[in-house]
């Protein structure tokens, strides 16, 4: 199929129904050795090298550090307490941690505040959306979860466990992925030490961050917005919980995703022109994950605002002037539920009178799928003649039946649509 990608898509003709419808932290070491150099967002003090685990191999840079063969602008995570110098107690918490005993590791949050952590974690909440939500699933972070707030594409079985515990009760059902001062008296109550959280704006000084705080519970904002993000936050899940191993083969699968992507699209990288959209009609802007995302599979997105999204209305022209190979729609649904046509009408009549829904280049593709397979998915449509038939569809049943353990057959289900007149 020439705009189409070789793993099942339903390609479904409709009669349109109109409706209205950071990074990184730089702690500069100003040229002075017994400054801390740079620190990642998500990095964990005391996991002195920044691999996927606290062992010995950390210990020994510690007393390196202490015996000055090593320098702290070198090795800035070597200050497990987060108190300017390296010493004795700094080498104690390393091999406390090494042995997988209790103690207080300091976790950079997503806006780059040192937060401290009882380890290993336990007595634990969660909030966020998809791309939190597959982590839970990939580290099987449900089992032992006391409450999780989460939007309600929920799924049955991309969230199997999770969705579970929330219907039976053994989670318990928090507001959503922001928290409420009502959410904040259900922590207290069942004795939660410490929230992790998807990114959404909660910085230490907020109203909800601060009374967690004062009732003795920890609040940890890490970021899963992108590869490179997610990866360094599950990298520090997998220490907190001490799922290091499984972090790890998650990682370099990810990772190899990615290299496939790059080598198999050789020159044609770049060369496919896209718009990518979130919700009912909001197309991405250069600010907007999905931006970043369809850039880093090999499409060339040619929006040219600033601001994260700008919504189409009905009636709306200056879409029109956007002349993309490809509009990629992202629209979470219930998992693995079909839609209905109807809606399926609703969310493309927005980008009916585009050259790129006429000229067969509009898809709709369910948003609740994990971050490593909505990019599969997104850069065997472009470059299709670039990817063995069904790769995309084949990772993603390697998702399932290896890092989730599910016997679930993804042929069976249907993701993408790809809507024409």
């Amino acid at each position: 199929m020439d705009k189409g990608m070789t793993t099942k898509i339903i390609a479904v003709v409709v009669v349109i129904i109109i409706v209205a419808a950071a990074a990184v932290v730089l702690l500069n070491n100003k040229g002075d050795d017994s400054t801390p150099g740079t620190v990642e967002v998500g990095a964990i003090y005391g996991n002195v090298n920044g691999d996927y685990y606290i062992d010995q191999t950390d210990i020994d840079l510690v007393q390196d550090v202490i015996d000055g063969k090593k320098t702290l602008a070198d090795w800035p995570l070597a200050d497990a307490n987060v108190d300017g110098t390296v010493d004795s107690t700094d080498l104690e918490i390393v091999r406390t941690a090494a042995a997988g005993n209790s103690t207080t590791l300091y976790v950079v949050n997503y806006l780059g505040e040192n937060v401290a952590v009882n380890y290993p974690v336990s007595n634990y909440a969660t909030t966020g959306g998809t791309n939190f939500r597959s982590v839970v699933a990939v580290l099987g972070l449900a089992n032992g979860m006391l409450a999780n707030g989460t939007n309600s594409y929920i799924s049955a079985t991309l969230d199997k466990a999770l969705y579970e515990g929330r219907e039976d009760g053994t989670i318990t059902k928090l507001s959503g992925t922001s928290l409420t001062t009502a959410d904040v008296d259900t922590l207290i109550s069942l004795k939660t030490s410490i929230v992790i959280s998807e990114e959404n704006g909660m910085s230490s000084t907020s109203e909800i961050v601060q009374l967690l705080t004062g009732a003795g519970i920890q609040y940890l904002e890490l970021n899963f917005k992108d590869t490179t993000t997610c990866a360094k936050s599950i990298k520090s899940l997998g220490i907190l919980f001490g799922k290091e191993d499984t972090a790890k083969e998650y990682n370099e699968w990810t990772e190899s995703i990615m290299n496939t992507i790059t080598s198999n699209e050789g020159d044609k990288f770049g060369t496919a022109t896209v718009l990518t959209v979130t919700m009912s009609n909001s197309v991405s802007g250069t600010e907007s994950d999905y931006y970043a995302a369809s850039n880093e599979v090999g499409g060339n997105n040619i929006a040219d605002w600033t601001d994260k999204t700008r919504k189409v209305n009905t009636g709306d022209t200056w879409i029109l002037e956007y002349k993309a190979d490809y509009i990629f729609h992202f629209k979470s649904e219930a998992f693995p539920k079909e839609i209905s046509e109807s809606t399926i009408s609703n969310y493309s009549s927005y980008f009916k009178e585009t050259d790129t829904y006429k000229n067969g280049g509009y898809y709709l593709i369910n948003g609740v799928l994990p971050l490593p397979v909505r990019k599969e998915v997104i850069a065997e449509i472009m470059y299709s003649d670039c990817f063995d038939e069904g790769w995309a569809e084949s990772l993603f049943q390697y998702y399932f039946t290896h890092f989730l353990g599910q016997d679930f057959d993804v042929s069976s289900v249907t993701y993408v649509w790809n809507v024409t007149d």
